[in-house]
């Protein structure tokens, strides 16, 4: 793919599209008939190319931004239970306070990963409405998946990620009630 020019998935996308909009041109016998001013089959304005290529590139990063956050909570329950141990003998005022940011850090980073899950519906609903638009021979080409719902894609692993946060704060918490 590199010798083709991209660097990435919605590179890739951009570029299929244009490849078969340049064949769509150079077979008179394509073009979409839907009064989009004469567009050939495979041809988008450059206007929603930009936004489809920058949906994929917002995609991207949220989901990269959700693994960020599962790091760096775990890494905060991790420099929580650091703490209580480098203390030695922690008095109970001070157990309560490392188990009251226990709890801040888990529902901070409860939030964000639900935050950019719903953030990441809404991209994927807005692609699919862009891709809702190209005909069918540009969805083949493409291998354009319709999803029953967007939401839902991604969710597991948005689980997973609680589920790492959550235990973690409970092996965290036992450990420090135990001190």
């Amino acid at each position: 793919m590199t010798r083709l020019g991209a660097r990435n998935a919605s590179e890739i996308v951009i570029l299929a599209i244009r490849i078969v909009g340049t064949l769509g041109a150079l077979d008179g016998t394509l073009s979409r008939g839907n009064g989009r001013r004469g567009l050939a089959v495979g041809e988008i304005s450059k206007a929603v190319e930009a936004v489809y290529g920058v949906l994929f590139d917002e995609l991207k990063f949220a989901k990269r931004q959700q693994w960020t956050v599962t790091n760096y909570m775990l890494l905060l329950l991790g420099a929580l239970l650091g703490v209580g141990i480098a203390l030695k003998s922690i008095t109970s005022f001070e157990r309560h306070v490392l188990w009251i940011i226990e709890v801040f850090v888990v529902g901070a980073g409860a939030y964000f990963l639900i935050d950019l899950q719903r953030y990441m519906k809404e991209l994927r609903e807005r692609i699919q409405s862009i891709e809702s638009s190209f005909d069918e021979a540009d969805r083949i080409l493409l291998e354009v998946k319709e999803y029953k719902s967007p939401g839902l894609r991604g969710l597991p692993f948005t689980a997973m990620m609680l589920t790492a946060i959550t235990v973690a704060a409970i092996v965290v918490g036992y450990a420090l009630w135990r001190l």
